[in-house]
């Protein structure tokens, strides 16, 4: 019997454009949340349940002690993470983050309202996951290895961050530098006449 070909794991991300265009489309409270996902690569379980005394903004880290893999784990911060935080202000006695200024309550599910900033923003066939995918693109693509976007995304094994290996094409584009540079400054055959105009050794 033939066994079906494995389906191929989802790794849908935002590019710059999208990304700016949701931002632009998202609700106030929704805003900072999104960002934080494209900024920490943080599961919006994780991002929901974040509470103030796992942040310590002077480290510059999150300190995540559940996780799906229940494995603590430290996620470093980002210039633009921190000012998120610094600029997120507490609200009531609400240990939370991303807290409901109307209810006091941590927020449970952001399904309708970010399928709403998607649907305002043009963007299709994106799901909250797919945030995740974004940083970890993004990192990839900018020469991050692929070990260290798999220790900031919590994977249990390196296997599972080889779906974004396809993106990492800075090495390939350094080895093309690399023969540019040696044809440039390799020296001519030597088993050409340097001067063909010069007749002295043929007399």
């Amino acid at each position: 019997m033939r066994s079906l070909p494995e389906s191929q794991p989802r790794t849908r991300f935002l590019s710059r454009a999208e990304y700016r265009r949701l931002i632009a489309a998202a609700e106030p409270h929704l805003k900072p949340i999104i960002e934080m996902a494209v900024e920490t690569g943080l599961r919006q379980g994780e991002l929901l349940g974040l509470r103030w005394d796992q942040l310590d903004l002077d480290r510059r880290e999150i300190r995540l002690t559940e996780t799906k893999s229940n494995r603590p784990r430290v996620v470093p911060l980002s210039d633009r993470a921190v000012a998120i935080f610094v600029a997120t202000a507490p609200i009531g006695t609400s240990p939370f983050v991303f807290t409901n200024p109307r209810t006091g309550q941590r927020y449970r599910n952001l399904r309708q309202s970010f399928q709403k900033a998607c649907s305002r923003a043009g963007i299709s066939d994106f799901r909250w996951h797919d945030l995740r995918h974004t940083f970890a693109s993004w990192h990839v693509q900018s020469g991050v290895d692929l070990y260290r976007v798999s220790r900031i995304l919590g994977h249990s094994t390196l296997q599972m961050t080889t779906r974004y290996d396809h993106l990492a094409t800075e090495h390939l584009h350094q080895a093309v530098r690399g023969v540019a540079t040696f044809m440039a400054t390799t020296s001519p055959d030597s088993s050409r006449d340097p001067n063909p105009n010069d007749d002295t050794t043929a007399r």
